[in-house]
């Protein structure tokens, strides 16, 4: 059974809640994007499980001040509950004049666990970095 229509706005608006939660730096909203052993990779670097998700969503606005995250061009597939999601991701800034700060794309495996989709993994590959290997 492929995803429904339903299906398709929840979990885009997990990448969109995904975004808000980023810029106002709460770590315990950003753990609960994903299931309780889920992971983050951006670049080379890992973040995995429930503590250190939520301590990385406490960090990241505040290194990056008036940091704004938006999500482009999601794409789904997926059956059942289970999907995988691929999107653009563009961050910029708001301190002093509106700058560019990085692209890139994401790439997703997301789960329906107790009805709700949450991230299961989510990778992050920033545009100008090595393509993987595969």
């Amino acid at each position: 059974m492929s995803l429904d229509l339903v299906d398709l706005i929840t979990i885009q608006q997990l990448y969109a809640r995904y975004c808000h939660i980023v810029d106002d730096a709460d770590g315990v909203s950003f753990r609960q994007c994903f299931t309780p052993d889920g992971t983050l990779a951006v670049g080379d670097r890992v973040i995995e499980g429930a503590a250190e998700l939520e301590r990385f969503g406490n960090r990241m606005a505040r290194r990056l001040r008036g940091i704004r995250h938006a999500v482009l061009n999601v794409a789904l597939v997926g059956d059942g509950d289970v999907a995988e999601g691929r999107a653009y991701g563009i961050t910029y800034g708001t301190e002093g004049d509106l700058s560019l700060q990085f692209t890139g794309r994401y790439t997703d495996d997301l789960l329906r666990l107790d009805g709700e989709w949450l991230f299961s993994r989510r990778q992050f590959r920033p545009d100008g970095a090595p393509s993987d290997p595969d």
